[in-house]
C-alpha cells in the first residue's frame, strides 16, 4: 500500500510547447477546449531536444508495456502453482519443471546483459522513464545503450517464457486435470493486476 502523498513513478513525460486540444469526457458527455504550452523564458529551451527526449521515452514507455505484461502473466501463474502444490504436494513434478525452467526469469541478482529477471528488467526502464521525464534535454548515448542492453535482455527473457507457455504450461495443466484441479489461467494484458510491483511503485 502506497501512503498518501507518495509519487507514482513513472508519472508521464512532460509535452512540449504547442498548441493542445483538451478532451474531458463525463458519464457520456465530452468537452473540448484548445490549450497554448510555451516554454518557460528563463529556460533555454531546444525544441529538437525536447522532441528527442520525447520519441526516446515512447521506446522506453513500449518496452516498459512488454516486461509489464509478462511480469504480470508470470505473477498470475506462479499465484495458480502455490495453490495446486498444496493439492498435489509431491506429485507435482510438471510444476516443478516449470519453476526450474523460470527461475531466470525471477532471478534479479544477476548483472549486466546476460541478466534477464524481469523485475531487474522493469526496475531499470522505471529508472530510465523517470530521468526523460525529469529532463528536457537530448538523450545522452548511455541512456540510449541502457535502452537497447533492456531491449535485448527483455528479448530473451520474452523468448524463454514464450517457450515456458508453450511447452510447460501443457504439461502442467495434464497434471493438473488428472487431479481435478482447473488449468492454469493466463489473464490478457488489459487483466493484469500486479500483486507487487519490483520498484515498488513502478511498473516492472
Amino acid at each position: 500500500m502506497f501512503k498518501e502523498g507518495t509519487p507514482i513513478t513513472p508519472a508521464g513525460l512532460l509535452v512540449a510547447p504547442g498548441d493542445y486540444t483538451v478532451a474531458l469526457s463525463v458519464d457520456g458527455e465530452e468537452s473540448r477546449a484548445p490549450l497554448k504550452i510555451v516554454a518557460d523564458p528563463r529556460v533555454a529551451f531546444d525544441a529538437g531536444s525536447a522532441r528527442a527526449a520525447v520519441a526516446l521515452a515512447g521506446e522506453v514507455s513500449a518496452t516498459l508495456d512488454r516486461a509489464y505484461v509478462a511480469y504480470g502473466e508470470m505473477q498470475a501463474v506462479d499465484k495458480q502453482l502455490d495453490a495446486a502444490e498444496k493439492t498435489l504436494g509431491k506429485k507435482a513434478v510438471a510444476i516443478a519443471r516449470l519453476r526450474a525452467a523460470a527461475k531466470p526469469l525471477h532471478d534479479d541478482n544477476g548483472d549486466g546483459d546476460t541478466a534477464i529477471g524481469l523485475a531487474a528488467i522493469g526496475g531499470l526502464l522505471g529508472e530510465l522513464t523517470v530521468d526523460l521525464e525529469g529532463s528536457d534535454r537530448a538523450p545522452t548515448q548511455p541512456q540510449r545503450d541502457l535502452l537497447a542492453s533492456c531491449n535485448a535482455r527483455l528479448a530473451r527473457a520474452l523468448t524463454l517464457w514464450s517457450k515456458i507457455k508453450q511447452e510447460h504450461v501443457p504439461a502442467v495443466d495434464a497434471e493438473l486435470k488428472a487431479a481435478g484441479i482447473a488449468p492454469i489461467a493466463i489473464p490478457a494484458a488489459d487483466q493484469i493486476k500486479l500483486i507487487s510491483t519490483p520498484e515498488s511503485n513502478e511498473r516492472p
